[in-house]
């Protein structure tokens, strides 16, 4: 059996905190540990990390989402007739 990886984060409990070379080597995709020349040799169009909004006030909510609130859909033009059985 293989022995157990752990990661003890500093601050709040966010997987997403967790760099992609520390996750291969957490899930035993690499076997040696991650040096940091291979984190300065990121590529240039990486982008610095975000951490996970997803749940809180910032996250991301999309023009018409109802979790946005503010915003609602105008009312009808007019052109609308409701149908009714005969």
């Amino acid at each position: 059996m293989r022995e157990k990886r752990w990661v003890r984060y500093a601050g709040g409990i966010d997987g997403s905190k967790t760099p992609p070379l520390w996750n291969a080597w957490l899930h035993h995709s690499r076997d040696d540990v991650p040096t940091q020349e291979e984190f300065d040799a990121a590529p240039d169009w990486a982008k610095p990390h975000q951490e996970n909004l997803s749940g809180t006030v910032d996250a991301y909510r999309p023009k018409g989402s109802l979790a946005k609130g503010a915003e609602r859909r105008a009312p009808a033009a007019g052109d609308y007739e409701p149908w009714s059985p005969s």
